[in-house]
């Protein structure tokens, strides 16, 4: 049931920014690839929440379907560096998630929106309230 539910809800993100003139992601099928070549906790913390290394996994298929290439914002870049050195609290992967959208001028479309807000000058919006 909860697949059928996160491929519905996958559907209807994608019909919405297709509306919009948004360009969407679909994290849905990478991952659940990610995840049945290798079951268990290896990605998540939990189960559900993402470790160190599921994070890397979704940022690298973030980079590849985004820009197709390395991402101008990765660890170490200057956007990056800056969010570091303004000591916004978020974690690392956030925060090159929040540096990438910066480097793109690009709106973050997130469910967690007031944790995205403590990093300066990103528009960041949650389409679920």
């Amino acid at each position: 049931r909860e697949k059928e539910n996160l491929e519905l809800y996958t559907a209807t993100m994608a019909g919405v920014a297709q509306k919009l003139n948004l360009r969407f992601v679909d994290l849905l099928a990478p991952t659940a690839k990610l995840f049945a070549e290798e079951p268990g906790l290896q990605l998540t913390i939990n189960g559900l929440h993402l470790n160190e290394r599921g994070d890397r996994a979704v940022a690298k298929i973030l980079d590849r379907e985004l820009f197709g290439a390395a991402n101008p914002a990765d660890l170490g870049s200057a956007q990056f560096e800056k969010l570091r050195a303004a000591k916004v609290r978020i974690g690392t992967m956030d925060l090159k998630i929040a540096a990438t959208v910066l480097v793109h001028h690009a709106l973050l479309l997130s469910a967690n929106s007031r944790h995205f807000q403590r990093v300066p000058g990103l528009r960041v919006e949650n389409w679920l309230d």
